[in-house]
């Protein structure tokens, strides 16, 4: 009745056992999942060690720099932005006449 209910009554197919070799195949599937896991963890690890290690002549690392270069880019940002609203306006304006 639940098998009916969900759209699975002509699914014979789903309720026979696997067989040995796709059950094998599912435990690799597993296994290399857990490797890739693995490898972008140590990736990831890496990455953030490099951005938070300081240089050795100025003292800085690369977050300090983002952080310095950050409001600045905001600027830009809202620059573009009050650009594009203007742009916008005017095209609306032309459209609405």
């Amino acid at each position: 009745m639940v098998l009916k209910l969900i759209g699975f009554d002509k699914c014979i197919f789903f309720l026979k056992p696997l067989p040995y070799s796709a059950v094998f195949k599912i435990k690799k599937i597993r296994n290399m999942g857990l490797l890739k896991t693995a490898i972008i963890g140590a990736a990831v690890y890496a990455g953030f060690k490099y951005i938070t290690k300081k240089d050795p002549i100025t003292g800085r690392s690369v977050v300090d720099d983002l952080k310095d270069k950050a409001p600045e880019w905001k600027e830009k940002a809202k620059d573009y932005q009050r650009e594009f609203e203007t742009k916008f306006q005017n095209v609306e304006n032309d459209l609405t006449r």
